[in-house]
């Protein structure tokens, strides 16, 4: 070996080759993979060095997200340093760098179903979207059966009369059996978001909703309109509902028009607006007939100006999901294998819904061990 080369390499002129480290075990006796994790070792911490000076430059793309508040909703948790937090934030985005996340937030207002309607802080959505993606992830569920899925929702009508306590965790439960990952995410200020829908998989779907609903007839309704959206819109299209004006267009019209359909079936509601005047016992007794809460038939009646908005607000019942979001956990054991760290992590919502599937997962896996000749089920992290 030329002393020139050694000289660069002690220099850090130079980086240390595996032939040079094949090199070294001949002429020094220490093996060859100690220099070569020696100077990946090295490399990495090189890497790391270049990355923490790019982050400390992050101070404004950090105000750009409402970190406080994500703080207190359990986001994030709060680091002592500007570097500290944006490396807080990339990995709750899972995202590599300000940069990436920036190019995704254009590919996220691009994937708003081509609606002039927009929300008021995009950077607040995508946090929220991706918070509720986070969950759905640590969420076991069945492989997908839209069969089941339907008897589910037929099912889930009864649980209109139930407390929150009583129907959310049902109602999760169930839907999770059917390949449907339900989740509950708190609301940051200029969201403007409260249902969203996307396929995480061909056999596992994720149905987010937000904690600001105040009343159960606004929840439920939602709630089978997103579940519509699974249904009959195929599975490379996401939903995203925003508090600001409806969008006009057939897809929402079909959602909307399923869960009006499936909550009162429309022969019914053509006999409840023909049974006029209205009244708080013939409300009771539509609702007993068709096994829905009351408050179910007179919030349809107050949304299609049927009944004024002050007339028998009793009716409406009031509801309160913000102990029941904030108890839904991200947590999940770490990924073993490199088909489950890879399975439906690649491009998720801020990669235009091409997730990996759990089969594609498998194939890398497979892939990488023929290339690096390691036994598959020993291929652990």
């Amino acid at each position: 070996m030329a002393p020139k080369t050694i000289n660069e390499i002690i220099k850090g002129k130079a980086p240390l080759t595996p032939d040079t480290a094949l090199a070294l075990e001949r002429v020094i006796g220490i093996e060859a993979g100690f220099w070569n994790r020696l100077e990946a070792s090295h490399q990495e911490f090189l890497a790391r060095r270049r990355d923490r000076e790019r982050l400390a430059k992050a101070e404004e793309w950090l105000h750009e997200f409402p970190i406080e508040e994500m703080i207190a909703q359990n986001y994030l948790r709060s680091r002592e340093t500007t570097i500290e937090q944006a490396e807080e934030l990339l990995r709750f985005l899972h995202v590599a760098s300000p940069v990436e996340w920036n190019m995704r937030m254009v590919a996220i207002q691009g994937s708003y179903r081509r609606s002039k309607i927009q929300p008021s802080d995009p950077n607040a959505v995508g946090v929220w979207l991706q918070r509720g993606e986070n969950m759905a992830h640590a969420m076991d569920c069945a492989p997908f059966d839209a069969v089941r899925f339907q008897q589910t929702l037929q099912a889930l009508r009864g649980c209109t009369f139930e407390t929150t306590e009583a129907f959310l965790p049902k109602l999760v439960q169930m839907c999770q059996e059917c390949g449907v990952a339900v989740v509950v995410v708190p609301a940051l200020a200029g969201t403007s978001a409260y249902g969203f829908t996307r396929w995480l998989s061909p056999n596992k779907a994720l149905l987010q909703l937000s904690d600001r609903y105040q009343r159960a007839d606004v929840f439920w309704f939602t709630f089978f309109h997103e579940a519509g959206h699974l249904l009959k819109h195929g599975k490379r299209e996401d939903f995203l509902e925003l508090d600001t004006e409806r969008e006009d267009n057939r897809k929402e019209h079909e959602a909307d028009r399923f869960a009006e359909d499936l909550l009162i079936p429309p022969a019914l509601y053509k006999k409840i607006e023909q049974d006029r005047p209205y009244s708080r016992a013939k409300i009771k007794r539509w609702a007993d007939e068709i096994g829905l809460a009351p408050c179910m038939i007179a919030g349809r009646l107050r949304h299609e100006k049927a009944l004024p908005s002050t007339q028998w607000t009793d009716l409406l019942t009031p509801i309160d999901l913000t102990a029941f979001a904030v108890g839904q956990s991200e947590e999940k054991e770490p990924p073993k294998t490199l088909a489950e760290l890879f399975a439906g992590r690649v491009g998720g919502i801020h990669g235009g819904g091409k997730a990996w599937s759990e089969d594609t997962g498998k194939a890398f896996s497979e892939g990488m061990t023929e290339k690096f000749g390691r036994d598959r089920e020993s291929s652990t992290l």
